[in-house]
């Protein structure tokens, strides 16, 4: 199974319901964003002592931005500036209706 990123925004509570820690964090090599959350809560529990309880707002796949350019730069022709996907880009798309 491949193994990706995700970002985390978190807060950490304690007994009495006030925050201890709010914050953002990148869990790496995670198999499932359920494994990451889980992760994070471990992490999260041996750090702070007063831990109770984790609230979760958002949890998002992070993409490399290294890969993601590179991505991008294999859908362009750079030197004709006639790839695909700037075709695709200058194509009107009302065409063919």
């Amino acid at each position: 199974m491949k193994k990706l990123n995700y970002l985390i925004t978190y807060q950490v509570l304690n007994i009495n319901g006030g925050t201890v820690k709010a914050g953002t964090m990148r869990c790496k090599n995670r198999t499932s964003e359920f494994d990451a959350k889980v992760n994070l809560e471990k992490h999260l529990k041996t750090k702070h002592t007063d831990f109770h309880a984790l609230v979760i707002s958002k949890c998002e796949l992070d993409i490399d931005p290294v890969m993601a350019s590179n991505f991008f730069d294999l859908l362009k022709d750079k030197d004709k500036g006639s790839g695909w996907f700037d075709q695709f880009l200058k194509k009107n798309p009302l065409d063919g209706i």
